[in-house]
């Protein structure tokens, strides 16, 4: 009886453990520097993202901005950058397990 239990409670101990995993954040390094109106965004490490994704604010319109500079939502990877003209604001999103998080913002 006493080994039954012993069992159990190792098997409920694994199980709560393993479902903290689940919770995990996104994380990756992302650089902002700043000349007059153009912020220019990088990745400087991918973190622990599958993929990552760049928008921006310009006032108007929210754009996704791929690393060649063209309005499309294509995933970035480390050394990628790109130059905003005069955004309002940047925000960089990380793909984990197939949710989207944010990972960073740049607010003028």
């Amino acid at each position: 009886m006493v080994a039954i239990t012993v069992i159990l409670a190792a098997v409920i101990a694994a199980f709560v453990m393993d479902m903290g995993n689940m919770n995990e954040s996104a994380n990756a390094g992302i650089d902002f520097s700043v000349s007059g109106d153009t912020v220019t965004v990088q990745v400087i490490s991918e973190g622990n993202t599958d993929a990552i994704y760049v928008e921006y604010d310009d006032g108007t319109d929210v754009e996704p901005i791929a690393p060649d500079g063209s309005h499309a939502r294509n995933p970035w990877t480390v050394g990628d950058s790109a130059e905003i003209a005069a955004p309002e604001s940047i925000t960089v999103y990380g793909e984990l397990g197939g949710d989207e998080q944010v990972i960073a913002n740049w607010n003028e």
